[in-house]
């Protein structure tokens, strides 16, 4: 019996390895799909994104605001059940603002792991809850009202301040080519694309 179970043992053993090697090939073998090209073009289209972001909650902003203040004034009752991606966006949105940070900079130097992980949030709740709320639940808008500061923002900008797809236009059109001419858009390896994302970009 002992003799069995040794057996059995590393029968599970060599089978939990093969699975794991071929997960990881597997892998390997999708993230081969983003080229070099591609991995700057999500980069860039994230720094534009941010920037864009930035923009558009910039109006809400007056000297000397604190955070929460800030939050409260964009949100309204939405700031206490604001996501935790949610809440790192608006928070690095609110430090650009503060310092009065240029646009040249964003541009040059972030990173867009706070939108990239907002991103991901967004799209995954929407496909698991055959959702088109993600972006409002991202801030903590669970009743589908409009927010505050509305009125203000949202007539002096196309985008709604809170769609992300829409401060992500070129990487959201990249998402649904078909560039390699094969049938497959980046939509339809959209988990791949996300996990690649996470880590190009750290979220």
């Amino acid at each position: 019996m002992k003799k069995i179970t040794k057996n059995l043992k590393h029968i599970v053993t060599a089978t939990s390895f093969v699975l794991v090697m071929l997960i990881s090939f597997n892998v390997q073998a999708q993230q081969k799909k983003l080229s070099d090209k591609d991995v700057e073009f999500v980069k860039s289209e994230f720094r534009k994104g941010m920037a864009d972001f930035v923009e558009s909650v910039k109006p809400i902003y007056k000297s000397g605001m604190s955070y929460s203040s800030f939050k409260s004034s964009l949100l309204g009752k939405s700031s206490t059940t604001i996501t935790t991606e949610g809440d790192a966006l608006l928070f690095k949105a609110y430090n650009y603002i503060s310092k009065s940070t240029g646009t040249s900079f964003i541009l040059k130097n972030e990173s867009g792991k706070e939108l990239a992980s907002a991103f991901k949030f967004v799209k995954l709740y929407n496909v698991e809850n055959k959702s088109k709320k993600g972006d409002l639940i991202l801030f903590g808008n669970t009743t589908g009202d409009t927010f505050p500061s509305d009125n203000v923002l949202n007539k002096v900008q196309d985008c709604k301040w809170y769609q992300l797809f829409c401060h992500l236009g070129s990487f959201w059109d990249w998402l649904i080519g078909d560039l390699d001419g094969n049938g497959e858009t980046n939509l339809d390896i959209i988990t791949q694309v996300l996990v690649t994302l996470c880590q190009i970009l750290g979220c």
